[in-house]
């Protein structure tokens, strides 16, 4: 299992809104694209990029380095377009 920073998410943003790999399991990739009616191919090569350790995938960043579904669309800057799809630990 690899060594990091491992944390309960409280679903604040605040770690959302600089860069920062934002590392994703399988459930998730399969959740987050269900949850965005998308097919886990279209999910992975539209949302995610490779993390740098090469050793899964990680959620694509905006410009500023915010998370790319941080305030997507209408939605506020503090709050994730995915909702509930994301797990409660990373």
């Amino acid at each position: 299992m690899e060594r990091g920073v491992f944390y309960r998410c409280q679903r604040c943003s605040n770690c959302c809104q600089w860069p920062g790999e934002v590392p994703l399991t399988d459930r998730e990739v399969n959740r987050i694209a269900d949850f965005l009616e998308m097919s886990v191919y279209d999910f992975v090569a539209k949302h995610t990029d490779l993390r740098l350790n090469r050793g899964g995938l990680t959620l694509r960043e905006q410009p500023d380095g915010a998370c790319e579904f941080l305030g997507n669309g209408s939605r506020s800057r503090d709050r994730c377009a995915n909702g509930a799809a994301m797990d409660s630990e990373a």
